[in-house]
């Protein structure tokens, strides 16, 4: 087929196909000569910051020098950047190609008695093929739907497994509870690969935890909020090795930081009482530098000492070590911060969590802590609190912690922006509410969201903590979608008076840079939007 005809076809697929298993697709890959076999592969689930903590990875490993084929979804504008090579999405030749492969396969199972694979199978299935022939040395691997029963959960192997923030979404297949999700998430785990995790949510680390250790996997969780970074860190016989939060909390003594423990049975979904976190308040003294990057190589190394004593002189282990852990703790946030280049807050979390991978996996690509924090600098993933001018800001937050992250990054943007980073009122570098004469420049939304999300809550939460001066709702020209009317009356009941619904997206952009003015424009809702608004915002504001 021609490229418009596999990409036609492909959008056909959800129309005649019903939800395939495992086996399915592992017979699939059989018929293709199993590409997935013998590659390098970083697989990550989660709710939120999955495409992020993989943009990270992915330009980590190509600033050490590495070819890293990257399978994201969804795609914002065209469905070639689903599958990205050495930093390039697939040529349209390349996609027809590897999708006649799958088809074929795909008839001689059939042949057999197998269904059709579903939409997402055949993309996952294209994404091997691709990513074989074009011999990358690492591939990045972001799950679909859940993990459990993803697709992508064929993998056998996995160099390492990262599950970032779990939240409520997709619940009509993933269950209504947080430890019911974290399941879903933590079904990608491999007996003995380790997991890195995001440590945020108490009930989600608990499930990935006490699945970690039925499998014997080392686990890190990692939390980065505020002036906070704690790292909590599972051996594979279940001992945990860990720093209190404060000193005077020890069990082991009133004198050091230190908690090492052998871990039990857990009941599913409780809370690990053993597991303390090794944590500091920053002083905000950092120097900013590359060194703060140790930080993972200083708790790793507490990890092995203490396993390695099997809980016998835990304190002085600790003793020797506390002094070093704790500047470079106290260091990497800062420098990350310094070195992030997205506007938003919450990307400190995905990037600790990526860094970690990459420093836990540091044996295997040999790649520099520098040249790690440079790759972090490099990254770029779109529309995720995107900056598309002075002012305008696109973010595909479409859930209940993704809006709440956006409401966050917003607010910061407001505190940074009003003074400036150095303090100085007056070297403002983007117009993003600050202050002038006493007033609070205007925020201006532009708004969409798919029908069966949690769109009200949306609404309600956008509305009291932003409260925004207007509102342009607009739609994306997707059935799935939600009537501009319908959200419009939505913002109006929570007490927004300036609303407009206006359909058409193109009309929708350009009223809201005219309704921006000098405030701040923030396009957030729902990653079909983002995709469909964001090339728009970028030529009207040329």
């Amino acid at each position: 087929m021609t490229y418009r005809e596999a990409v036609k076809y492909i959008n056909e697929i959800p129309k005649f196909t019903k939800k395939t298993d495992l086996d399915h697709t592992r017979r699939l890959l059989a018929a293709l000569g199993h590409p997935e076999r013998g590659q390098r592969i970083l697989h990550v689930a989660g709710t939120n910051g999955k495409g992020s903590t993989c943009a990270f990875l992915t330009s980590m490993l190509t600033e050490g020098g590495y070819r890293c084929g990257l399978f994201t979804s969804p795609h914002l504008e065209r469905i070639n950047e689903r599958f990205s090579i050495a930093g390039q999405d697939v040529s349209d030749a390349a996609f027809a190609a590897a999708f006649d492969k799958v088809m074929e396969a795909a008839k001689l199972c059939m042949a057999k008695g197998d269904v059709h694979p579903t939409y997402f199978e055949t993309l996952f299935l294209m994404g091997m093929v691709l990513f074989a022939e074009a011999k990358v040395d690492y591939i990045i691997l972001e799950t679909g739907l859940g993990g459990r029963l993803d697709a992508t959960n064929v993998i056998e192997s996995p160099l390492a497994c990262i599950i970032t923030s779990i939240s409520r979404d997709h619940t009509e297949y993933l269950g209504e509870t947080i430890p019911e999700i974290a399941g879903e998430k933590a079904g990608i785990l491999k007996a003995g690969i380790p997991v890195i995790y995001d440590n945020t949510v108490p009930e989600a680390s608990a499930v990935i935890r006490n699945r970690a250790r039925a499998l014997t996997c080392p686990a890190v969780g990692i939390r980065c909020s505020g002036d906070i970074l704690a790292a909590d860190l599972l051996l594979p016989d279940g001992t945990t090795a860990d720093c209190c939060r404060e000193r005077g909390t020890c069990p082991h003594s009133e004198e050091t930081d230190c908690s090492v423990k052998k871990g039990g049975d857990l009941a599913a979904g409780q809370p690990d009482v053993t597991m303390q976190q090794k944590e500091w308040r920053s002083a905000g003294t950092s120097s900013g530098t590359g060194e703060g990057a140790d930080f993972v190589a200083a708790m790793l190394g507490d990890l092995v000492d203490l396993h390695r004593q099997n809980n016998v002189n835990c304190m002085e282990a600790e003793e020797k070590k506390d002094k070093d852990l704790r500047e470079s703790l106290e260091n990497l946030q800062e420098t990350l911060r310094e070195t992030i280049t997205f506007s938003a807050s919450y990307q400190l979390q995905n990037a600790a969590l990526a860094l970690t991978a990459m420093k836990l996996l540091q044996p295997e690509h040999g790649i520099s802590d520098e040249t790690c924090l440079a790759g972090i600098a490099h990254a770029h993933w779109p529309c995720r609190m995107e900056r598309l001018a002075e002012g305008v800001y696109v973010d595909g937050a479409h859930n209940e912690d993704g809006i709440a992250k956006f409401i966050e990054s917003v607010q910061e943007l407001r505190k940074t922006e009003q003074t400036g980073a150095d303090g100085n009122k007056e070297n403002c570098s983007q117009c993003c509410n600050r202050s002038r004469q006493g007033k609070t420049l205007p925020l201006t939304l532009l708004f969409s969201a798919v029908a069966d999300k949690r769109y009200r809550e949306m609404v309600q939460e956008l509305s009291e903590e932003l409260a925004p001066g207007k509102v342009i709702v607009t739609e994306f020209g997707d059935s799935r979608g939600a009537s501009a009317d319908h959200l419009a009356g939505l913002f109006r009941e929570n007490g927004i008076k300036n609303v407009v619904a206006l359909p058409d997206t193109e009309a929708a952009c350009a009223l809201a840079l005219k309704e921006k003015g000098e405030g701040l424009l923030c396009c957030v809702g729902s990653l079909y939007l983002a995709g469909k608004a964001a090339p728009i915002l970028r030529r009207l504001v040329k």
